[in-house]
């Protein structure tokens, strides 16, 4: 898979399971043989971008905004890319089931 993502022009393979991406790098596994293109690990993704966030905290006083909120796409753009999927009747289950 990552040679497929590799020929569609990806720079980076980003090993997105929590156990994977640990258990390659801890093998060694960090690149894609013959390509140059390294294999990422999440885990040590998400720890680097938590310490930064940290350190951001300590330094600055910059920390996670609470004021911002993200308006849902409208209905007319879910519905169209619903029917474009073939997924049209999920979001009226959604609603039934309480979501």
């Amino acid at each position: 898979m990552a040679r497929a993502c590799i020929d569609d022009g990806a720079e980076v393979i980003l090993v997105g399971c929590g156990y994977y991406g640990p258990i390659l790098r801890t093998a060694g596994y960090t690149e894609i043989p013959g390509t140059g293109v390294p294999v990422v690990d999440c885990s040590a993704v998400a720890l680097k971008q938590a310490e930064c966030m940290a350190d951001l905290a300590l330094t600055t006083g910059l920390v996670k905004s609470e004021r911002c909120y993200f308006r849902p796409p409208p209905r007319d753009a879910l519905d169209t890319v619903r029917q474009s999927l073939g997924i049209a009747g999920s979001g009226s289950r959604r609603k039934e089931a309480g979501a």
